[in-house]
């Protein structure tokens, strides 16, 4: 079954992909299935998991960050929800 998908692309592309339709014949449409075919079989995954790996890193760090910050504020007695040792609002 096939599904109907508009897309936007960049002019220069759509300048290409009619390039290749009156040099190859066939359609556009199965071009791009083609196309996006080889482009998820050969790792696409791989890539878009090595472009997130970086940002993961850093967000783990800044949790790294706020759950020793919290764990010092803890053992300190200080208490950033609820009431304090001493009963008092934060």
């Amino acid at each position: 079954m096939k599904v109907r998908q508009n897309l936007y692309i960049d002019r220069d592309l759509s300048n290409a992909l009619d390039g290749l339709v009156i040099r190859r014949g066939g359609n556009k449409s199965r071009i791009v299935n083609e196309a996006l075919k080889t482009f998820l079989a050969r790792g696409a995954g791989k890539e878009i998991d090595d472009l997130l790996k970086p940002r993961l890193a850093v967000g783990n760090a800044r949790f790294e960050r706020f759950i020793a910050q919290l764990g010092r504020q803890i053992a300190g007695g200080k208490r950033t929800l609820g009431p304090d040792v001493d009963g008092e609002m934060p």
